[in-house]
């Protein structure tokens, strides 16, 4: 039991028997020489009184409770929402490190095709230039050839 239990369900027990000792001289007074100094200590009244004070008490017991209650339901919410925050964060860190790679393979591949582009052109530039010299070498056979033709007589 706690200690605040016992007082709240027996408090007006003891504001009663408080008033009783005050009034009539303790528990030794219900003899009967104050019996009549004991029927008068009590009115309606510091009944009532006493009855207002605990139902206060009780009010004010079952406030805090629910102030207690309402911040527990408050931190229970911001403990959940701190557990979504982290998992939304690693989601996000998730799809960053995703679209990196992607990005960093896209740029690879970009730079890998540029490159197959160069060595293409530079491949066409090389069979041209074997095309013209290859043309340069007949026609300088056959004006050789001609050029011998003519410079020799005819038997």
């Amino acid at each position: 039991m706690e200690n605040g239990s016992f007082l709240e369900g027996n408090g007006i027990i003891i504001l009663i028997l408080f008033f009783i000792m005050m009034m009539g001289g303790g528990f030794g007074g219900w003899g009967a020489g104050n019996n009549a100094a004991v029927q008068g200590a009590l009115t309606r009244a510091d009944v009532n009184d006493a009855i207002t004070f605990q139902n206060i008490g009780n009010g004010i017991g079952n406030l805090a409770n629910s102030v207690n209650v309402g911040f527990a339901g408050v931190q229970n919410s911001l403990g959940n929402l701190a557990g979504e925050m982290a998992s939304t964060c690693c989601d996000i860190k998730a799809t960053i490190l995703a679209d990196g790679q992607l990005t960093r393979q896209l740029i690879q591949d970009q730079t890998i095709q540029a490159l197959r582009d160069k060595i293409s052109d530079k491949d066409k530039e090389i069979l041209v230039a074997q095309l013209a010299a290859s043309q340069v070498a007949q026609t300088t056979q056959l004006e050789n050839y001609i050029d011998t033709k003519l410079a020799t007589p005819a038997a």
